[in-house]
């Protein structure tokens, strides 16, 4: 297999995101031949000394088969599919800017569970969709102490996305797979739709909504996997059994980042909050 890992750096948020990731991916065996692709989006923010420094913060790792391509800007998805296009590759495991790869063997496990009917595979899935997160969490801010001028605010936020963009999302369950350590075939992916993704709440659009990323590949007749740090690869309805993303301690996660550290540092209730917002259930399994 041609395969292409692809590493988005947002380099207006500095270099040690970016370090972090580099010595993690040279101690970190992939046991599967690849060629990573450093992604550096966001140039137009920044000064061409601070892009020499990116530049050369990978080129000192002296990492074989390593390519480089910059952006002037994008969301994460639009940046991908733009990157897709100009790399000579079949597959492709695009990776975010917060990405931590946590198990040696990770690309293979990937490939072991590539089969003619899987069309996506992730390291992180989850069955909510952001109406619903948005509606969770007003309901814990309306019951939480908190004070009256943020319960309001949770509300008139609820409401505007239930109004202006509430025909775009599914009710809960809306599974799908994080658009972050996921791994698709080049002619799959560049087939997809909606890919011009100008701001965030496109970005959740592709990523959960009605017409997501997951639904597409779904539409077409393939599956859609999660992986673990093992290996084990579990269908749609096994995703709660992973332990994996936002469930039990993430003990099985392949691939971290923001929002998987985000459920790590939680305090219980938050911890509570975030668990039954992507698999509605209130206890661990």
């Amino acid at each position: 297999m041609n395969i292409a890992v692809v590493y988005l750096s947002w380099i207006p948020y500095g270099s040690k995101y970016l370090d972090d990731f580099l010595e993690n991916y040279c101690n970190t065996a992939a046991r599967c031949a690849h060629r990573l692709v450093i992604v550096l989006n966001g140039t137009k923010f920044c000064s061409k000394d601070e892009i020499m420094l990116f530049k050369k913060i990978i080129s000192s790792k002296a990492i074989e088969h390593c390519q480089v391509l910059e952006f002037e800007s994008g969301q994460d998805i639009e940046v991908y599919k733009k990157a897709a296009n100009q790399i000579d590759a079949d597959y492709f495991l695009f990776l975010n800017t917060y990405s931590q790869i946590r198990t040696a063997g990770w690309l293979s496990f990937y490939t072991m569970n590539w089969q003619l009917k899987v069309g996506l595979i992730g390291a992180t899935a989850s069955f909510a969709s952001y109406l619903s997160a948005i509606r969770e969490k007003l309901l814990f801010d309306w019951k939480s102490k908190v004070g009256l001028a943020t319960k309001m605010n949770s509300l008139k936020y609820y409401l505007k996305i239930k109004f202006l963009y509430g025909s775009k999302f599914k009710k809960f369950p809306a599974p799908h797979i994080r658009t972050n350590g996921f791994f698709i075939s080049k002619n799959l992916f560049c087939s997809l739709s909606s890919m011009v993704v100008s701001n965030k709440m496109n970005a959740y659009f592709f990523e959960n909504g009605k017409n997501s990323m997951t639904e597409q590949v779904l539409k077409q007749g393939y599956e859609c996997l999660l992986i673990d740090n093992k290996g084990t690869s579990y269908s749609i309805e096994e995703w709660p059994l992973s332990k994996t993303f936002w469930i039990a301690e993430q003990e099985n996660l392949l691939i971290s980042d923001n929002q998987t550290r985000k459920y790590d540092i939680a305090e219980p209730n938050e911890k509570a909050l975030l668990k039954k917002i992507a698999w509605n259930i209130k206890n661990s399994l």
